[in-house]
């Protein structure tokens, strides 16, 4: 067994913990993305046992590792599946659309105010140069900072005591950013470009290292090429992405097989009188509801 061998191969004094096992036996080690899950509620490792994958229990920590994991899993969390099933299939696509939004959202930006001007409405346009007026620092230069600021932020709130925590990272971002604009510092629209990134990066906080790696490629990219980088960059992720493997099952299984019993629990999440069949490649047994396809097939 793939798993076994892995274990086996692990050289190291002492395993404190699962994030040990996961970075040592892990496809893809240098990728941003996990190829491996991990989750403190035995409700969601029941599930995935369910699923036909296998469960990693490490004394000592709470935490168990599921594998193998898979792209699409990154916005499927457990709440989909104890909520009315329309509002967790909106809940998923609007997780998938604030991905998107997350890491390109600066290097458009950036593209199209310094390269492809042309694309903007000239209202929007006026608008932009006027706030942009007395601002010293480039547009590439302004967003790398407030990036940067905004991930400061973001980290001295998760660092913080939680009841003191969102608090400062609020009122601080708060304060920061109206501060910077009318010191000239930087413009209103970068901030509300970092800020509208930054929320959306919040919504799916697993893929963080993933978001802010992404972030910071297509928004050098863009200072580069303009559109152009963000296409490349862009086609260099979808390829990355289709060749990675997770213990051997296709990273993006649910995303580019389109077979009707995949599509119900990818992107949307179908209600489990229609969940009848699990992944054909992950599971052996195919079949999870055998009374409800007998009575309705």
């Amino acid at each position: 067994m793939e798993l076994e061998k892995r274990l086996d191969d692990i050289n190291i004094d002492g395993v404190f913990s699962t994030a040990v096992i996961q970075e040592c036996i892990e496809d893809a080690p240098l990728s941003p993305f996990r190829t491996i899950g991990n989750t403190e509620r035995p409700d969601v490792v029941a599930s995935k046992l369910l699923q036909g994958r296998i469960a990693v229990l490490c004394d000592g920590t709470p935490v168990a590792l599921t594998l193998p994991f898979l792209f699409i899993e990154y916005f499927q969390v457990n709440e989909d599946y104890y909520d009315q099933f329309i509002f967790a299939s909106i809940n998923r696509i609007i997780r998938i659309i604030a991905f998107i939004i997350t890491i390109i959202t600066p290097g458009i930006y950036i593209a199209i105010t310094t390269f492809h001007k042309e694309l903007i409405p000239t209202e929007l346009a006026l608008s932009i140069y006027l706030a942009r007026e007395g601002v010293p620092l480039p547009t590439v230069i302004e967003s790398l900072v407030m990036l940067v600021t905004f991930e400061i932020i973001r980290e001295a709130g998760t660092r913080l005591p939680k009841h003191v925590g969102g608090a400062v990272s609020i009122v601080g971002a708060l304060v920061l950013g109206d501060a910077a604009v009318n010191a000239k510092f930087v413009s209103a629209p970068m901030v509300i470009v970092v800020g509208i990134t930054g929320i959306s990066g919040l919504i799916i906080y697993e893929m963080k290292a993933a978001i802010i790696s992404l972030r910071f490629i297509f928004l050098i990219a863009a200072s580069f090429l303009g559109m152009y980088g963000v296409i490349f960059v862009g086609m260099g992720l979808f390829i990355h992405l289709m060749s990675i493997k997770s213990f051997g099952i296709p990273y993006m299984l649910k995303i580019a097989n389109l077979e009707k019993y995949t599509i119900v629990d990818s992107t949307i999440r179908a209600p489990w009188w229609l969940l009848k069949y699990r992944t054909k490649f992950i599971s052996k047994d195919f079949i999870r509801m055998r009374n409800n396809i007998k009575e309705k097939e």
